[in-house]
């Protein structure tokens, strides 16, 4: 779906210049480059996910831990009761006849009690730090409720407000919903925020988006921000790909004159 307006657009514009074959081969790079983007994001994705379920798992385990500790931790004090009762009494209760083991079992006894409670004292300074770390995000989620984005209108007063984070949570739902140049509005709005974020992969899939529907009043700011991405990824080659397309369809533009610029720096490297 991303490489088929796009390869349209290279075709009529940046295909123009220079001889066939070679800007067959730039075809077959930035095609190329897209594809594997994508790919390294469901990655990434997927990685995020079962991270977040390891860790669930450890939270499990421990609090089942914690729940056998307080159990032990209950016999102990009816140990201890009875021990009691013992020395009032004379007495200790399970103490074979003629032993003198009363002292030797109290002993013991405060030895393990102490065992349980430096055991119990590591657990629960570990499930404090779990709790306390998804604890946070909770109450971070039950404090900063906020109205979802879901109209045009808030995405740009949300991005005029530098809300990126609300614009790129909330913008593809609104994208989806719009035609024509509110649709290529929204969805510069969403890449440009998600690019402001550091997202990278997600920033060039939104714009190379952008370039696909063709002509738009964002077609320079978005190849150029392309080019940008590419960069940040290392991919330089493919970055001056979009400068120079910029520099040649879109001469006039004030992205232009940064485009050349940014080429020039990339030649001294």
């Amino acid at each position: 779906m991303y490489l088929t307006f796009f390869l349209a657009l290279l075709t009529t514009s940046c295909l123009s210049t220079g001889s066939g074959s070679a800007r067959k081969n730039e075809l077959f790079i930035l095609k190329k480059r897209v594809l594997t983007l994508e790919r390294q994001l469901e990655a990434s994705r997927q990685h995020r996910q079962s991270s977040s379920t390891t860790t669930s798992k450890r939270l499990a385990t421990n609090l089942k831990r914690l729940d056998s500790l307080e159990g032990k931790i209950h016999n102990m004090l009816g140990l201890i009761d009875a021990l009691k009762v013992g020395v009032i009494t004379g007495r200790y209760p399970g103490l074979e006849a003629g032993s003198d083991s009363i002292a030797s079992a109290i002993t013991d006894l405060q030895l393990r009690t102490q065992t349980i409670e430096e055991t119990q004292t590591t657990l629960l300074k570990e499930f404090k730090t779990l709790v306390s770390m998804y604890g946070k995000k909770k109450l971070a989620r039950k404090s900063k409720k906020r109205k979802k984005i879901t109209s045009l209108v808030q995405m740009r007063s949300s991005f005029a407000k530098r809300r990126y984070r609300h614009v790129a949570e909330d913008g593809e739902a609104v994208v989806v919903k719009l035609e024509g140049n509110k649709r290529q509005e929204a969805l510069y709005l969403l890449a440009e925020s998600t690019f402001k974020l550091g997202k990278i992969r997600d920033a060039a899939l939104h714009f190379n988006e952008l370039v696909e529907i063709g002509e738009s009043k964002y077609a320079a700011q978005a190849k150029i921000r392309l080019g940008d991405c590419f960069r940040h990824l290392g991919d330089l080659a493919t970055a001056k790909l979009f400068y120079q397309d910029l520099v040649d369809n879109h001469p006039q533009s004030a992205e232009a004159d940064k485009a050349s610029a940014k080429l020039e720096s990339l030649a001294k490297k």
